[in-house]
């Protein structure tokens, strides 16, 4: 058993007693759901700084690294990165195309909430047009599942992606 002050009057109390014996103010306990979410606040924010200090740590590491390096290799290093911007571009397109012919392939289903995909697709650029192809697996008028392989003729005209063409593959 403790003793501590009252919050009201000041004057001692025990750490057990339901109020203060000399004003009757109840002591304010703060509860253990406080506790945890107060706890939660802290471990977010301290994640927050740790990951900013390390991002800065990387950052400072990577700009000393290119202070470090030859012209030539600093050329080396551009041209590299700049091929990988240019295959990560190229990644996102075919991904996009290929996501609007899952769409537009779903629409043309029997079953469209029945339809699975597979993950890999071919995409091959076009002087006109690209062509995709994809895997389905849905059911069929017979309620049967098939697997089935289509190609999409697709267009790519001011950002926007226009079907040219539809064509089940057997």
């Amino acid at each position: 058993m403790a003793i501590y002050a009252c919050k009201e009057c000041g004057k001692e109390m025990s750490t057990t007693a339901a109020a203060c014996p000399h004003c009757g103010a109840k002591p304010n306990h703060t509860s253990i759901f406080t506790w945890i979410v107060a706890g939660f606040f802290a471990l977010v924010a301290f994640s927050s700084i740790t990951g900013s200090l390390n991002r800065d740590k990387t950052s400072e590491a990577d700009a000393a690294k290119a202070a470090a390096l030859t012209p030539t290799q600093r050329a080396a290093a551009e041209k590299q990165a700049a091929k990988r911007r240019v295959r990560e571009q190229r990644e996102r397109e075919e991904s996009a195309v290929a996501y609007a012919c899952k769409d537009w392939v779903k629409k043309s289903l029997h079953d469209p909430d029945s339809a699975n995909f597979e993950d890999d697709f071919a995409y091959r650029h076009g002087t006109s047009f690209d062509r995709v192809q994809v895997k389905v697996r849905a059911r069929n008028a017979f309620n049967a599942v098939r697997l089935s392989t289509f190609e999409c003729r697709i267009r790519s005209k001011a950002g926007s992606l226009i079907l040219v063409g539809l064509q089940e593959l057997h």
